[in-house]
């Protein structure tokens, strides 16, 4: 191991240098009229300490400790005095090198704090990342994590354009929240969108294959609840399947659950069909949110769920339900002001760009 192992405990060697040449020159000339004042070489490790780590600390405080040594045994001190001025440049090298090694720690924990927030912000970005709007859609997401360490959670959610201009969606939810939850997550929309954009147009095929490439040989132990189709502008159409999962809300007048066919969650073992629904779209905002939004309970009454009645309230009171960015940033601020964080929460909205609120002067080229 190099004794100075990098540029700031070098810089910091070579200040600790000077000053050692500085007190080296100052002392013979100060000390007899200011009683050998030894303790001068303390300065130059704590200069070091300063600087840099603990390395080179004890490198100056050394040479400090032999030139503290050296020059006292050339005056007239008594053994005493030697000694208790001795020991003040040595606890001051001891206590600088100390410090030094404290700070440096303090470093290395603090640099890997930056990697794992680092590495937590692009492991949301895997699990909700923007979803990707073909032209004549609009899809916007946000995610909130329960696990309060590592902000990581079992939701996902992605929307991707199809070849044919179709826009197909997913939201999921792993049951628990934590790293082992937000890694299969992160693979379950994967998983998703390799299917999606291989050329399989059927939401019940993407599902199937969900299950049986993820769940079927028992190594996985965790179940998800998923709710994924596609939207199409030229036919008027949404085809939707549901898996355990809350279905999506229509924003269109007075808000209303999308009437779907459910199944059983992936990994519990469902050998039956999964039906799709296809239902009428021209569209009119619809809005797809993971179970932790109706179900986390409220701060300070445990027993006050939001429920699906209290979210149809809750979105039937809107003044307009054209703005999705807004709807989704005021879902998120409310599930996270009012409410005890038991649950990640995720949610999806999506719309044709025709129904919705357009700035003053904005408007599509005719």
């Amino acid at each position: 191991m190099r004794l100075l192992s990098g540029p700031d405990d070098r810089r910091a060697a070579m200040a600790g240098t000077v000053a050692l040449v500085v007190v080296a020159v100052v002392y013979p000339i100060i000390a007899d009229e200011t009683t050998r004042p030894l303790a001068m070489y303390v300065l130059p490790p704590l200069i070091t300490a300063s600087l840099g780590g603990w390395r080179p600390t004890a490198l100056i405080g050394t040479i400090g400790m032999a030139l503290a040594v050296g020059t006292s045994l050339l005056g007239p001190l008594d053994a005493p005095s030697l000694i208790a001025r001795w020991a003040v440049v040595l606890a001051g090298t001891v206590m600088g090198a100390i410090g030094a090694a404290i700070r440096e720690a303090q470093s290395h924990r603090l640099a890997a704090l930056d990697e794992t927030v680092a590495l937590r912000g692009a492991f949301e970005r895997a699990l909700a990342p923007a979803p990707i709007s073909p032209p004549g859609f609009l899809a916007v997401s946000r995610y909130q994590p329960a696990e309060s360490r590592l902000h990581l959670g079992g939701d996902f959610v992605e929307g991707v354009a199809l070849d044919d201009g179709r826009l197909a969606v997913i939201i999921g939810d792993v049951c628990g929240h934590g790293p082992r939850e937000a890694a299969l997550g992160a693979a379950l929309r994967a998983g998703w969108k390799s299917l999606a954009l291989a050329g399989s147009d059927d939401p019940v095929e993407w599902a199937s294959s969900l299950e049986r490439s993820f769940f079927r040989d028992g190594r996985i132990e965790e179940y998800a609840t998923v709710c994924t189709g596609w939207f199409d502008r030229e036919q008027g159409l949404m085809r939707l399947v549901t898996l355990g999962h809350p279905p999506p809300i229509v924003l269109d007048g007075e808000p209303k659950e999308v009437p779907l066919k459910p199944s059983p969650p992936l990994g519990l073992g469902f050998e039956g069909p999964i039906i799709a629904t296809d239902r009428p779209w021209h569209g009119e905002p619809v809005l797809f949110y993971s179970d932790g939004l109706i179900e986390n309970p409220r701060r300070g009454d445990r027993s006050d769920r939001w429920g699906v009645e209290g979210l149809l309230r809750w979105l039937a009171a809107l003044r307009d339900a054209s703005d999705l960015p807004r709807i989704a940033d005021a879902l998120l601020t409310e599930s996270a002001t009012t409410r005890e964080r038991d649950d990640d929460v995720a949610v999806l909205l999506v719309a044709g760009d025709d129904r919705l609120r357009r700035p003053p002067g904005d408007r599509p080229t005719p």
